[in-house]
């Protein structure tokens, strides 16, 4: 049967290359893949393909008449009526229940609005979808607006925070079409405020925090081809439209190890889990290869030399100031989840995430411990306490426990929800498996607060950020004196086997240490029962391993004190504090070597840039 087609079709046609698939209407998601597709493979033309595709856009849009938002639009339906009138109802019904006090009134309140406010977003989308118009054709479709506001324009703002991010019991229940109460509008100023703040500081906070990121990846440098690396890669998804562009690390359905990756070549694979290579296990003895950074947005494999860390920052925090200081701005802060504890979002929220503070607010509870849940009690002061053996565990009172007694936990196991600090996932399973932890969670910050971020530019940062190990070996390991602090990429090209390891199973290697990498973790990670079942199920049968601790340990250093941290003094030169980083350097007699993969000592040297 043939395609059906339009006249809008075959214009947009006419413009866009007949290999470039468009699958379906051109709202925004499709537009995206589209304009990424043309970027790729006709890099030339992609300025004059996306101008051309605005202007067809802008004539469309005037000469169909339907540019202009109608009075109509902004009018409630019947349905939204009656689903307000609803949820008022049973809003004054608890603030009138006798049984309450004031305190436990407000968290019913609350903890009721949560459970609305995706209930009420569906119901004013569907809403949306069924009347045409250009409102809704305009936020359905991602071309503008967004669905939380328009859940305020027909709905009301519903569940708002104050400037100190915690939820007010006051929800919002008057869409502004309709004109808000003026208890309602009260209670939106907090929020209103603090977005308008937001936006007048996003811009400064976002280039620092640029610059941090900036200093904590800038040795991510390509200095070579191949850096050679066999049993080691990231385990993901097939269908992560991410890997276009990667190379295989390992055979996956027809493609061998070392094939690119393509947008067909993922169909073909479907949603397995595939190993590609990734700045996350890169083996080159100083900065990172060419096959494992993979194909970029040039279209091709990055020149020998070229800062990828750098790039991979700025396109990280570029999105951040406009994502995060705009959107306060048009759509306030929404309570999102009645956590029961602190939580942070927005710049707070990542902020803290990279700069690993020990009051770490939304912490999720931790295991320091291997053994077994053996119980869970009530504490007197609120919450729970987990008991791991002799251990114990406390858990803030509305938090979510994720383990049951007679579970085995093994040491940075996560017992309850929030956000486990990274550092103490680096400490407790290892360097492999904390970036690993750091590059997801991360990703899952970004999206959550609506930012974009390519998983293999986390990757790239989250190499430059976590690459130090403490050496706890008392007469000191290679060359490196007890408790100094070096890049684990220096400890991996010294690294030998040392005398009394062996190739065993994975069942025989449990309690013992790696001496080689193997998957995505790294020399000196303590073999679990939990390590070795992921690396069975990942297809591998055997490993390299020594039965004493390899003599260093992994550590994670906050982002703003990376580049004070760095052993070249012209880096730490270029990092914050400088008075501080110079008289450190001429105590430790710090030097700066003539081949470095550092981006600051190469501005020394322009030859090496």
């Amino acid at each position: 049967m043939a395609e059906t087609t339009t006249l809008g079709k075959m214009i947009v046609r006419e413009v866009i290359p007949e290999d470039i698939a468009v699958d379906g209407p051109m709202d925004k998601k499709q537009t995206n893949k589209v304009l990424l597709e043309i970027a790729r493979r006709y890099p030339g033309k992609y300025e004059d393909i996306s101008e051309r595709l605005i202007r067809l856009s802008s004539e469309g849009g005037t000469a169909g008449g339907d540019a202009s938002i109608r009075l109509k639009d902004y009018i409630p339906s019947p349905k939204i009526k009656a689903l307000q009138q609803k949820i008022r109802r049973e809003v004054q019904e608890i603030a009138q229940n006798p049984m309450l006090d004031n305190k436990s009134r407000q968290k019913a309140i609350v903890s009721y609005m949560v459970k609305q406010n995706p209930l009420i977003e569906k119901a004013v989308m569907d809403e949306m979808k069924a009347r045409p118009g250009s409102l809704a054709e305009s936020v359905t479709k991602g071309l503008r607006g967004s669905p939380g506001q328009a859940v305020q324009i027909l709905f009301g703002d519903r569940l708002m925070t104050d400037h100190h991010g915690k939820p007010i019991p006051v929800p919002g229940l008057s869409g502004y079409s309709a004109g808000v109460s003026p208890v309602e509008y009260w209670a939106g100023t907090y929020s209103a405020r603090a977005g308008n703040a937001a936006v007048q500081f996003a811009t400064a906070r976002a280039g620092y925090l640029g610059k941090q990121m900036t200093m904590a990846s800038q040795r991510v440098r390509v200095t070579g081809e191949d850096c050679g690396a066999q049993n080691v890669g990231n385990t993901v998804s097939a269908d992560d439209p991410d890997n276009v562009g990667m190379v295989l690390a390992r055979d996956a359905g027809e493609f061998k190890a070392g094939h690119v990756l393509s947008d067909k070549d993922l169909n073909k694979l479907g949603g397995k889990d595939i190993t590609v290579r990734s700045h996350l296990t890169c083996q080159q003895p100083e900065g990172v290869c060419q096959k494992c950074t993979g194909i970029r947005e040039k279209g091709d494999f990055p020149a020998i030399g070229e800062f990828v860390g750098i790039t991979s920052s700025k396109a990280l925090n570029e999105p951040m100031a406009q994502k995060l200081g705009l959107s306060f701005k048009h759509v306030g802060t929404l309570a999102t989840e009645d956590s029961g504890g602190e939580s942070l979002t927005g710049f707070d929220e990542i902020e803290q995430f990279l700069n690993l503070p020990k009051n770490f607010i939304g912490r999720a509870s931790v295991s320091e411990i291997d053994g077994r849940v053996r119980s869970v009690t009530k504490a007197p002061q609120g919450g729970e306490y987990i008991h791991v053996n002799d251990a114990r565990y406390y858990v803030p009172a509305g938090r979510k426990i994720l383990v049951k007694p007679g579970e085995e936990v093994e040491a940075g196991d996560i017992l309850s929800d929030g956000v486990p600090n990274p550092a103490d996932i680096v400490r407790l399973k290892g360097l492999g498996e904390g970036r690993r932890y750091f590059a997801n969670k991360f990703a899952d910050i970004l999206r959550n607060n609506g930012i974009p971020g390519h998983r293999r530019n986390i990757e790239t940062f989250t190499r430059g950020m976590f690459n130090r190990v403490r050496i706890t070996k008392p007469d000191g390991l290679l060359d490196y004196s007890p408790e100094d602090l070096v890049f684990y990429s220096d400890i991996q090209r010294k690294w030998r086997p040392r005398e009394g390891s062996r190739l065993a199973s994975l069942e025989s290697s449990v309690g013992q240490y790696l001496e080689q990498p193997v998957g995505h973790y790294t020399i000196g990670t303590r073999i679990t029962p939990k390590v070795a079942a992921g690396l069975k199920k990942a297809g591998y049968s055997a490993l390299t391993v020594h039965k004493d601790s390899p003599g260093f340990e992994s550590v994670a250093i906050p982002l703003a004190n990376i580049g004070s941290q760095d052993p070249d003094w012209k880096t730490a030169a270029g990092a914050f504090d400088l008075k501080r980083n110079f008289i450190k350097a001429a105590a430790k007699g710090s030097f700066s070597p003539h081949e470095s993969t550092s981006y600051f000592s190469s501005l020394a040297d322009p030859t090496k840039l």
